[in-house]
């Protein structure tokens, strides 16, 4: 079975199945797709176990999952900073080859 993509809104791609992506660029925003959602809704889960019962926001187990949670935010945010910058002087390279390419006409 071939990996179809699909779009939902424009620049946005959705693939049926992930694991089988034509290319890196896909399958990371596939996996991006499953783990954030995955992540969100453990956040989600957290608040309406906290929101049920405001004794259960003392538990240890529910203190470690948000712990926990917390770690998984900070690696995301620390990524989502390098992968910020990386696109960053990508997008500036690529600027300054377009730039040099006109230039080379003259």
């Amino acid at each position: 079975m071939k990996a179809v993509a699909k779009r939902t809104h424009p620049g946005a791609l959705v693939l049926d199945d992930p694991f089988r992506a034509s290319s890196p660029a896909f399958k990371a925003e596939a996996f991006t797709d499953i783990m954030l959602s995955t992540f969100e809704a453990e956040l989600d889960s957290l608040a309406e176990l906290i929101g049920a019962d405001r004794r259960a926001a003392s538990t240890e187990a529910l203190l470690r999952r948000y712990m926990t949670a917390e770690e998984v935010y900070q690696d995301i945010e620390e990524g989502f900073r390098r992968i910020q910058l990386k696109m960053l002087m990508l997008s500036d390279k690529l600027a300054g080859d377009s730039s040099q390419g006109d230039n080379s006409g003259q």
